[in-house]
């Protein structure tokens, strides 16, 4: 039996919409009928680029006119609730970027239609679909690093180009932005219910108020911590990864698993060369990785039942929890303890 070809639209015309993009067209199962988004001379260019044929300046008419069996939502976070809920009215499936909104409120409507409507609302969190953290997820399963102490993930990258990235009130800062894709990261590989959040944050170079540089520490139902860092004012676009477990440690390096027993003693030079060889050897790999592809993939499985997704609302609705917790603490300068937020 042949795959159903699925009809998508893309609303926005952003870098992330990009990504969204060129994984449909790259998928034979998939037919891109058309984009939206509100400036009408940078959409045309952008489709033309792309070579969509069709293109609406309202995602509404767009919805109207078009009919899409599913729907990627690629605009700021402060508009995911509306185009989403309308999307899934009008009888769409919704992949829609990270993070879900802004609030729990909107969170809480954007589940309540998607179940109303019976259509499926996944939330991107492309890292799953790495394949260096789907190794790293299998290595933890398998119990060699024995029970797990801490997770860390650490990201920087230069403040976005777009204006709207300034806006806390549309961006939600640099942990809605940034963080939460370590906090999703965590919480994956951990496979277990976070109970507390302390959160530290300081401004940097673009006045966003405490929210350009942030630290967030969780604890695990399990026992395990997470650290995971996110910066504006780190311009250096790369992420620093790794797991203790109380038999051995493990490394992401240049796209390559590392792991390292904790009992075998060790000396410093010869651990430096042999990771300065592989080093040399080893290209970076993130250029070659296609996330949003299987990522997209996923999304086309899940809409025609094939499995169970990776990428729930309540998952993303979890995510946006700790992050507002997180935020809280900052705030209060207290750890937060919670009854427990679910995986």
């Amino acid at each position: 039996m042949k795959n159903k070809i699925l009809s998508v639209c893309v609303v926005g015309a952003g870098s992330v919409a990009v990504n969204h993009i060129k994984a449909y067209k790259r998928n034979a199962h998939v037919k891109l009928v058309a984009v939206a988004a509100r400036e009408e001379e940078k959409l045309k260019r952008f489709c033309r680029y792309f070579k969509v044929n069709k293109y609406y300046t309202d995602y509404r008419k767009m919805l109207a006119a078009e009919k899409p069996e599913a729907v990627s939502v690629c605009t700021p976070p402060h508009t995911h609730a509306q185009i989403s809920i309308d999307a899934l009215k009008a009888g769409c499936h919704v992949l829609c970027e990270k993070p879900i909104a802004n609030t729990l409120s909107e969170a809480d409507r954007m589940i309540a239609v998607s179940k109303e409507t019976n259509r499926l609302l996944l939330i991107s969190f492309p890292l799953r679909f790495m394949k260096e953290y789907m190794q790293v997820k299998e290595v933890i399963k398998s119990g060699i690093l024995g029970q797990v102490k801490i997770i860390w993930f650490r990201r920087g990258r230069g403040l976005p180009s777009q204006e709207w990235y300034l806006d806390k009130s549309k961006s939600g800062g640099v942990m809605c932005e940034l963080a939460i894709h370590g906090i999703d990261l965590i919480r994956w590989l951990s496979d277990s219910p976070v109970i507390s959040v302390t959160a530290e944050a300081i401004d940097g170079v673009y006045n966003l108020g405490k929210e350009d540089n942030a630290w967030i520490i969780v604890k695990f139902k399990n026992g395990a911590m997470g650290v995971v860092g996110s910066s504006y004012s780190y311009p250096f676009f790369e992420a620093d990864f790794g797991v203790c477990g109380d038999k051995k440690a493990l490394r992401l390096f240049r796209g390559k698993t590392l792991i390292e027993d904790l009992k075998k003693r060790h000396t410093l030079l010869s651990t430096f060369i042999r990771y300065c060889m592989e080093s040399f050897i080893l290209p970076y790999r993130i250029i070659m990785e296609k996330p949003f592809e299987r990522e997209v993939e996923h999304f086309i499985n899940c809409t025609q039942g094939k499995c169970n997704s990776l990428l729930s609302a309540e998952n993303a609705r979890t995510n946006l929890d700790i992050i507002l917790k997180a935020l809280d603490s900052v705030n209060n300068g207290k750890r937060i303890y919670l009854n427990e937020i679910g995986n």
